[in-house]
């Protein structure tokens, strides 16, 4: 089943009012709601991420290029930024600078925000209200922004969609590109899986795998 929405609509996916942080980087901001305190998994912090990675029923395979780190100050359980962004900022931290901030914080060489993938587990299960509030926050940021969304059959979910934008941020002069894959389930978690970059960065082929990867273990299937 696929159904699409597309609209000049505004900037991005922040989730607005379910985030309990929002997170704002190239295509990145916070989950579609609360996190409700489940462990991560594997990769540890730093290292790279050619493999699945798990956190409690989703198993998928990060955009390549990516490298997993920690950091205290958002809702995200897993983060991954560019390889590259986070060894800049390992190096700066082992010289005694320090930690790498969130990506909403962090900008590359030239400027711009990092590509990243962040990875949310909400208290909710239903999407719809996710989707809503993502397009509706879209909405409220950029009137040239493109959406459009679409149902996914992931087996092990009862519902799943992809919202697909592309904008221009607030304060850039750069279009940036975002995927949103949120998968429902029959009960709560829900997951969240954004991955964002500047547009002319953005790997769709490496997103399309990533898409592909997915695989949830439910007694829903």
């Amino acid at each position: 089943m696929t159904r699409e929405k597309e609209s000049s609509r505004h900037y991005w996916s922040t989730v607005a009012a379910t985030i309990a942080a929002g997170v704002t980087l190239a295509g990145c901001a916070g989950g579609a709601g609360e996190d409700d305190g489940a462990e991560e998994s594997s990769p540890a912090p730093s290292e790279h991420t050619e493999d699945p990675v798990t956190l409690v029923e989703l198993t998928f395979n990060p955009v390549a290029g990516m490298e997993q780190y920690t950091t205290e100050a958002h809702t995200a359980k897993l983060t991954f930024a560019d390889e590259e962004w986070v060894a800049e900022y390992e190096n700066a931290r082992a010289g005694g600078g320090e930690d790498p901030p969130d990506p909403d914080d962090a900008t590359t060489q030239d400027g711009r925000t990092p590509a990243t993938v962040l990875v949310f587990l909400e208290k909710r299960n239903e999407i719809d209200g996710a989707i809503l509030m993502i397009e509706s926050q879209i909405q409220g940021w950029d009137d040239e922004a493109e959406i459009t969304t679409e149902e996914l059959d992931v087996p092990g979910t009862a519902d799943a969609a992809l919202v697909k934008s592309h904008y221009t941020a607030p304060g850039d002069d750069y279009r940036s590109e975002q995927w949103d894959i949120v998968l429902g389930m029959d009960t709560t978690p829900q997951y969240h899986i954004r991955y964002g970059a500047p547009e002319d960065e953005f790997d769709r082929d490496g997103a399309e795998a990533m898409l592909e990867s997915i695989q949830v273990e439910s007694e829903y299937e």
